[in-house]
């Protein structure tokens, strides 16, 4: 019987976490003696996640459109090639699955989602990986200490491979840049609509030909605004009141920090987050004005939007670009 570390009466659940081929996988398990998991309880917990659909008898999907973090909860037999389970213990049969090539910010999404799954089933955990058999309470820690182990793993076979055609690399701190910042961007741009300034979304963007992303946001014209400090800022200008050229409106792209510095007579930290810099209404006709006379390097034709999921963020592969 699997009793040690865990309280009398209370069921004990084990995590089976493996890493078969780029694939993380968390099998759950329970005593012989607890009562098993529900299909009812188990959908009346996941009703409490707007993310996360329900595909069928206990199959869940997590989609952050957002954020572009995405997992499943659902059937899944144990691999072959996993040991036997402790005596007392039994699969429900149930298991959560994620790429870890994603980005490391996927972990820090899902954790509390399996952290609450946890504690609603008093679930506990087993990492084989750790070198301790002994059942403990899971918590974000141990998820994240099994994740991110899976997701070096990931990222350091790719880092000995060539990159496929759909994959890019980024910093770690850029790819937390965007999460953060997206994933309170569903609220804070309600309400920004409401007090009457513009949020602009952010986007993961590469240059043609080239594997190194970018984090990247519009500044539009004639609208007061928010600006946080990415790597690119993509302007939409006239430039034929200007030159006279045959398009009337591109998307313009320049290096962020230089269109900050254009700008830096009108802007002002934005109260409410110190982080992200304001454009006030009094000032986006001068401001546009002067980034109409800019000299962009770019335009929208030399870059394109990169996906969250074709992101490699390890440091490792942090200076491979094609």
């Amino acid at each position: 019987m699997v009793t040690n570390g865990s309280p009398a009466g209370r069921p004990v659940c084990f995590y089976q976490c493996s890493n078969t081929g780029m694939t993380f996988h968390i099998h759950f398990c329970q005593t012989i003696h607890g009562a098993p998991m529900s299909a009812d309880a188990l959908a009346a917990w996941a009703a409490g996640f707007p993310l996360l659909r329900c595909e069928g008898q206990n199959n869940f999907h997590y989609v952050n459109k957002y954020t572009g973090v995405a997992f499943s909860i659902g059937p899944m037999a144990l691999p072959a090639n996993v040991p036997a389970l402790p005596e007392g213990l039994r699969s429900t049969g149930l298991a959560f699955q994620m790429d870890a090539r994603r980005p490391f910010y996927f972990g820090l999404e899902a954790a509390p989602l399996l952290v609450d799954l946890g504690q609603r089933f008093d679930l506990w955990a087993v990492d084989p990986g750790a070198g301790d058999s002994e059942p403990q309470f899971a918590t974000a820690d141990w998820f994240l200490c099994v994740w991110t182990r899976a997701h070096q793993h990931a990222t350091l076979m790719l880092s000995r491979t060539p990159l496929q055609t759909d994959q890019y690399t980024a910093r770690e701190e850029q790819t937390r840049v965007f999460w953060e910042y997206m994933s309170a961007y569903p609220r804070f741009s309600e309400h920004s609509a409401k007090a009457g300034f513009f949020a602009p979304r952010m986007f993961l963007m590469a240059r043609k030909g080239a594997t190194e992303v970018r984090t990247a946001v519009t500044l539009v014209p004639d609208v007061p605004q928010v600006l946080p400090r990415t790597d690119l800022a993509m302007v939409v200008a006239d430039r034929s009141r200007l030159f006279r050229i045959r398009k009337e409106v591109d998307v313009f792209y320049a290096p962020m920090h230089d269109v900050l510095q254009e700008l830096s007579p009108w802007l002002f930290e934005f109260e409410a987050r110190p982080e992200l810099l304001m454009l006030r209404r009094d000032d986006v006709a001068a401001a546009f004005e002067r980034l109409q006379r800019f000299p962009y390097p770019w335009t929208h034709r030399d870059f394109h939007t990169v996906n969250p999921e074709q992101v490699v963020d390890a440091p490792a592969l942090e200076t491979r670009v094609a």
